[in-house]
């Protein structure tokens, strides 16, 4: 695999900047690919950016993958009996709405969001979330959203999911440029991040998939 130092690469404006894939790392840190779009004369040139990261996310990025969890809930009927409860026909008690919703509390926090993969331009951008779902025997199995496209509405949640995508968005470029971790540090000398590793995948960088190191659910255990 070939790497290079963050310290040779230039920083992007947030403008430039374009999330394409980001996962959270099992013992923290994350793994980010990333466009940048550069405008030369009248060409237009968008280069793409593998980096990787051991430092942990600062708990603004955590909590907005932990906002993704209803959406998986909703996606794989985890939590789908809150709908039939709310029906009138069900004629739930303020009681049983309770319970119902500590129980659905209890099913989400069984979902980890992972990572979130984006695709598509315009009116055709679409989201791809990853995850893991411990079972009733605390073992985990990985579980992949369809394409979710956010302008058309099936589940109900796509506002909801666009805007928490983008602050994920926001928050990897601050943890990536702007030295927004779980404890803020100072930038180098010139002024960049200074623990990025740049992976060159084009010359045998190891990207078998969005989530290689949850492909065996049963490595999480160790």
């Amino acid at each position: 695999m070939s790497e290079k130092k963050q310290n040779v690469m230039p920083i992007p404006t947030k403008e430039k900047f374009s999330l394409s894939k980001v996962k959270l790392l099992k013992d923290g840190g994350l793994d980010v690919h990333y466009e940048v779009t550069e405008v030369v004369g009248n060409e237009s040139y968008t280069n793409k950016y593998h980096v990787l990261s051991a430092k942990d996310i600062h708990p603004d990025l955590r909590s907005l993958f932990n906002d993704l969890r209803p959406v998986m809930g909703r996606i794989f009927n985890i939590t789908s009996f809150k709908t039939m409860i709310a029906t009138p026909e069900f004629k739930a008690t303020k009681k049983q709405t309770e319970i119902a919703e500590s129980f659905a509390e209890k099913c989400l926090n069984n979902i980890e969001v992972r990572g979130v993969s984006l695709s598509g331009q315009d009116d055709n951008v679409g989201v791809v979330l990853t995850g893991l779902f411990t079972v009733s025997n605390n073992q985990k199995t990985v579980i992949n959203t369809p394409r979710l496209k956010y302008n058309t509405e099936t589940f109900g949640f796509e506002e909801e999911l666009e805007n928490i995508v983008c602050g994920i968005e926001n928050e990897v470029y601050a943890f990536l440029f702007e030295g927004k971790k779980a404890q803020l540090e100072l930038f180098g000398a010139d002024g960049e991040a200074n623990d990025l590793v740049y992976v060159n995948d084009a010359e045998g960088g190891n990207d078998d998939g969005l989530f290689p190191e949850v492909d065996d659910p049963a490595n999480e255990n160790d």
